[in-house]
């Protein structure tokens, strides 16, 4: 995280926190110099995990702010697909719909904007997350979901009914779609630049662009 509230800073056993905040931040930038003196350019997908605004605006909690200047692209991963709640610092809440809209408007409106003031060329998107728990063969075979956002035995029990398992796999590829979904609630349109994560199966995304079309959306 590049932040005083930094898991690391305690595993490490670190006293002085702005110090090692000041260090992380130094390192970002001779690495982002460095990779781009060879003619590269640097990627970052930070994960903002089942933190909700108030903690994303707060840069002691988030260093997404701090350091995104230095990257050519930031992706930023809503973790909404895994995540069924959130954490804000009033409590927990349920991770809905509305709740994934208003962290991709932080993204391209917030964050986007504080990113801009370090590099004009910094580009600001998010990633769209979707994993084999929207295919029908994978988790019939398997009977395991893969880092969807509600248990498969919870949901099915240990029959694992061919219905149960069909819309099991269906309300993923809804909760996929609403990526995009929450981009053209927010932009009006799907936006140009996107980093895609599909596990290790290029099925996954051919399942979701036949279910997005379906729709009337194009996923890619």
């Amino acid at each position: 995280q590049g932040t005083i509230n930094d898991p690391a800073i305690e595993k490490l056993k670190i006293n002085d926190k702005e110090q090692y905040k000041e260090d992380y931040i130094q390192f970002i930038q001779e690495m982002s110099d460095y990779i781009h003196s060879h003619g590269l350019e640097l990627i970052w997908i930070p994960a903002t995990g089942n933190r909700g605004i108030s903690f994303l605006n707060d840069y002691n909690f988030d260093g997404i702010p701090s350091i995104g200047g230095y990257f050519d692209y930031v992706f930023v991963q809503p973790n909404y697909y895994q995540n069924s709640i959130l954490t804000e610092k009033s409590g927990r809440t349920d991770y809905t719909y509305e709740k994934l809209v208003e962290k991709v408007r932080w993204v391209y409106t917030t964050l986007r904007d504080h990113i801009k003031k370090q590099n004009l060329n910094t580009i600001v998107s998010i990633e769209m997350e979707v994993y084999r728990s929207i295919l029908y063969d994978y988790i019939s075979q398997t009977h395991i979901e893969e880092n969807f956002r509600e248990s498969l035995i919870e949901r099915c029990g240990s029959g694992f009914t061919r219905e149960c398992l069909i819309q099991y796999t269906y309300d993923a590829k809804e909760i996929a779609f609403h990526y995009l979904k929450s981009q053209k609630d927010v932009l009006g349109e799907k936006y140009k630049d996107l980093a895609y994560y599909f596990s290790v199966d290029f099925k996954v995304i051919d399942e979701m662009e036949g279910f997005s079309r379906r729709l009337g959306e194009e996923y890619v």
